[in-house]
């Protein structure tokens, strides 16, 4: 299956990248319970609270150092929302350090106005940006600055006023180097034409150098790097068209390298550091797409693709671009074209593919398109698409069909997948089935990998599908339904008023839920629920502490 971060991960956990299994177990989580007041340590092995940490004001964020030494609890201050204006603060925000190990306080810290970004760089520091106010009455505006604290000592250790619109994108990878970038001119609208990068020494918060660099549709960055990307704006008509384009910035180096990524592209997937991926339409009046592949600040490769590519996903060292009429397959090792699979038999051209999944053993791949509530299996082995089935129970859809015509219209679906998107598919480690969820009539299709055919459909509704060990998969929504993947039946059904969703500890062995006064503890494996937590108030954030261990004993 291609590994993505779900949304809900996002927004639940806090955790560094994980160690091979061997090297670590989970065995403790932290949840912050915003309406207590408190930060919470849980062993989930036994499912018990450890300890209690009361905090002042009114905490809204967790996070947790990069070295796992610190927890810090942001509270972004008193103030009011003034929607697409902002936060207007009233007071600072504040930042409470505390030892990990301990649960004791190390010290509180007073920020800005307002919370924007928060990262925990090397070398024990707190670097974040508070936003200000931007006021038609210049009285009431509010200063924009960059705090950067010691976690050691709770000590603020600098702080930088910012220009209106800048914003911390990154540090480079020893730690040492913070980049901000501004879009240009402020007069402009999303997406600025413009921008600048600027350059800050970490430790004394002072300019060290800054660079011109053009607009962006979006921004990714790696340990090296940061990628602003803009999509362009396609034209039939050559003189007005304007292709994607990327500027690849390097924090070590201070340079900025502009490289056009062709016609409307779509992808920009991260392939390991410094290589990027970008499908596009080729040039106007062609019948194939391209894919463009930048490594490092440099075009290393110009592939044909299938017309009109729409998604691009990576699993291992290959790439692969659904377009309408093929899947094509890219080595990304020898930056090449390995092999093309045609849809024409089982997909229409004007289909739209959400995610694309493959299965462990790598002979099928299955194509989601939700938009047609439709999935498309592929023998990788072949070379050749087996068929496709439909999702959803007949009658429902009908029937939410109709409804929605009556109360709406009558309206086309489509459904773009956005980095962060919360899996709606999910493959059986072994291989045999596809699990796929249909929003529309909050159930679940079982799908053959040998056959193509949809062999069971599962009542089960939700906005995402989880995998829990070989044979146990979840769909979490409003509620969470189990499925035992051995039998395709549904086990049991979860209520849990006001939940937030669900987060699996790194090692596996457990999946944690927040919902309204409650954490539940499930087992990795199985979904068995191991320990219901009802005295929280309001937990609305959690982090994982890992445990070392030795390697395995031959």
């Amino acid at each position: 299956m291609t590994e993505r971060p779900t949304a809900i991960a996002t927004l639940l956990a806090c955790a560094a990248l994980a160690p091979p299994a061997w090297a670590q177990t989970t065995t403790r989580a932290f949840v912050l319970d915003a309406g207590a007041h408190a930060l919470v340590a849980l062993d989930l092995a036994s499912g018990q609270r450890t300890g209690v940490l009361p905090l002042p004001g009114a905490p809204t964020r967790l996070n947790r150092s990069d070295d796992g030494r610190y927890l810090v609890v942001l509270d972004r201050g008193p103030g009011e929302d003034k929607d697409e204006r902002g936060y207007k603060a009233t007071g600072r925000s504040s930042a409470t350090i505390v030892d990990e190990a301990s649960l004791k306080v190390v010290g509180r810290v007073e920020l800005g106005f307002g919370l924007d970004s928060v990262v925990t760089p090397p070398e024990g520091r707190l670097v974040v940006t508070c936003p200000g106010y931007e006021a038609k009455n210049p009285a009431e505006s509010l200063v924009r600055e960059l705090v950067v604290v010691d976690l050691a000592t709770a000590r603020e250790t600098g702080r930088l006023t910012l220009e209106p619109g800048t914003s911390l994108t990154g540090y480079s990878r020893d730690g040492k180097t913070l980049a901000l970038l501004q879009g240009l001119p402020r007069s402009a609208k999303y997406p600025f034409p413009k921008s600048k990068v600027t350059f800050l020494d970490a430790a004394g918060l002072s300019v060290t150098g800054t660079l011109d660099a053009g607009g962006w549709s979006f921004v990714r960055r790696d340990a090296d790097r940061v990628y602003l990307i803009d999509q362009g704006q396609p034209d039939k008509n050559p003189e007005k068209n304007r292709n994607g384009a990327i500027d690849v910035v390097s924090l070590a180096q201070r340079h900025v390298d502009h490289v056009d990524i062709g016609r409307s592209p779509t992808g920009g997937l991260l392939i390991g550091d410094g290589l990027m991926a970008f499908a596009g339409e080729g040039p106007a009046g062609g019948s194939t797409g391209e894919l463009r592949l930048i490594r490092e600040g440099t075009l290393a490769a110009t592939l044909d693709v299938g017309d009109k590519p729409r998604l691009v996903e990576t699993v291992d060292e290959t790439v692969y671009v659904v377009g309408s009429k093929a899947v094509t397959l890219v080595d990304m090792k020898a930056l090449r074209v390995s092999g093309t699979i045609p849809l024409d038999a089982v997909v229409g051209g004007g289909d739209h593919p959400f995610e694309l999944a493959v299965t462990p053993d790598r002979r099928r791949a299955f194509i989601h398109y939700p938009a047609e509530d439709k999935v498309a299996v592929l023998d990788l082995e072949q070379g050749k698409a087996i068929g496709s089935t439909k999702t959803g129970r007949g009658g429902k859809k009908l029937f939410n069909s109709m409804m929605s015509t009556l109360t709406y219209g009558a309206t086309e679906r489509t459904f773009f997948y956005n980095a962060g998107d919360p899996p709606q598919m999910q493959v059986r480690p072994d291989g045999r089935f596809a699990y796929v969820l249909n929003l529309d009539t909050s159930d679940v299709t079982v799908v053959d990998a040998d056959t193509a055919q949809a062999v069971e459909k599962i009542g089960a509704g939700g906005s995402e599908v989880e995998l829990l060990g070989e044979k146990t998969v979840l769909v979490v929504g409003s509620e969470i339904h189990v499925i035992d993947a051995a039998r395709n039946v549904k086990t049991d059904q979860i209520r849990l008023p006001g939940l937030r969703g669900l987060v699996r500890t790194p090692d596996g062995a457990f999946a944690v839920a927040l919902a309204e006064r409650t954490v539940l503890i499930l087992d990795g494996a199985t979904g068995t629920e191991r320990a219901r937590l009802t005295d929280f108030v309001n937990p609305t954030r959690m982090v994982f502490a890992q445990t070392a261990a030795g390697p395995p004993v031959p």
